[in-house]
């Protein structure tokens, strides 16, 4: 993994033609769950799961090979979880906060108003996890707890996105959805309802803008 980094940063450094290059930021609100392929082996009766509501957003980079295809590569904060609980028993908050690198491969059409589609994977490192729990019977007591060391460190995922983009003198501005698909599990112990085979998934509505790098 560290070798096709490299050379994909590599490649895409040897190119510094102005209106080919374009650095920016983006943030945008994300809507986080799990997904399994196991059945789980316990459940309560009134057990539920819920979407986390987090951010997204940091430093983008696209290099455009032509008016269609462009390459990108992004550093984003990128937060993540779930919550899950029993009816009128207990509620439990589980926070992933990550460091992700994504890489995408975009198709773009038009030329002032500018949509797009990409395809690509997220390698991330865990920085930090807790769970925060509520019980509410007998009484109301809250438990925090740092889970970080119990989950793996090192999460990769794939990501769709699509958008739509205003096209300027000297800036880039857009907004795009994108969804994303972890292949590793969160970790190898029991977890919510049972099962051991929960992998992160979500959504992220986002908002940016790109400067163009232009050749001195």
């Amino acid at each position: 993994m560290k070798k096709v980094l490299v050379v994909i940063f590599a490649l895409v450094s040897l190119y510094t033609n102005a209106q080919k290059q374009f650095i920016g930021i983006k943030g945008g609100v994300s809507q986080t769950s799990t997904y399994s392929f196991d059945k789980p082996t316990f459940r309560f009766p009134e057990s539920y799961q819920k979407n986390r509501t987090g951010f997204s957003g940091g430093i983008t980079y696209e290099y455009f090979i032509n008016n269609k295809f462009s390459l990108g590569a992004d550093f984003i904060y990128n937060q993540r979880g779930y919550i899950s609980g029993e009816l009128n028993y207990r509620e439990s908050l589980y926070t992933y906060d990550f460091l992700s690198i994504p890489i995408k491969a975009y198709y773009n059409y038009g030329k002032k108003i500018i949509g797009f589609v990409d395809l690509g994977f997220i390698p991330s490192i865990l920085i930090s996890a807790k769970s925060i729990t509520t019980f509410y019977y007998p009484r109301e007591d809250k438990y925090i707890s740092n889970v970080t060391k119990v989950n793996k460190m090192f999460d990769f995922a794939g990501i769709a996105e699509t958008g739509v983009g205003f096209k300027f003198k000297k800036m880039y501005l857009y907004t795009s959805v994108s969804m994303q698909w972890s292949i590793n599990t969160i970790n190898e112990h029991y977890y919510t309802w049972g099962g051991r085979d929960y992998r992160h998934c979500g959504s992220t509505l986002s908002l940016g803008v790109k400067y163009p790098l232009e050749k001195k």
